[in-house]
């Protein structure tokens, strides 16, 4: 019988499980399980994601302090009619 193997902490919210060889990404509520070889076409897909919802004149990013540290989110832009 092979030796389990216990998951390793990759980030404050991601893992790598050896004995499924998995890579598990957990956020707030949702928590997802990637094959190690699925993993980064799935990086890809929102790496892709991310480049294109930048170029979006009507979103932006905007930074917030959590924890000591700052952190970015993207937003909608309000129109220039409601800020003034």
């Amino acid at each position: 019988m092979s030796e389990s193997i216990e998951p390793v902490q990759l980030t404050d919210l991601s893992w790598y499980d050896g004995n499924e060889a998995t890579v598990v990404i957990s956020i707030d509520r949702l928590t997802v399980a990637f094959e190690l070889e699925e993993f980064l076409d799935f990086f890809k897909t929102v790496e892709e994601t991310k480049d294109e919802l930048s170029k979006r004149p009507e979103i932006g990013v905007g930074t917030y302090v959590e924890g000591g540290m700052v952190k970015e989110q993207f937003m909608i832009l309000p129109e220039i009619e409601e800020i003034n």
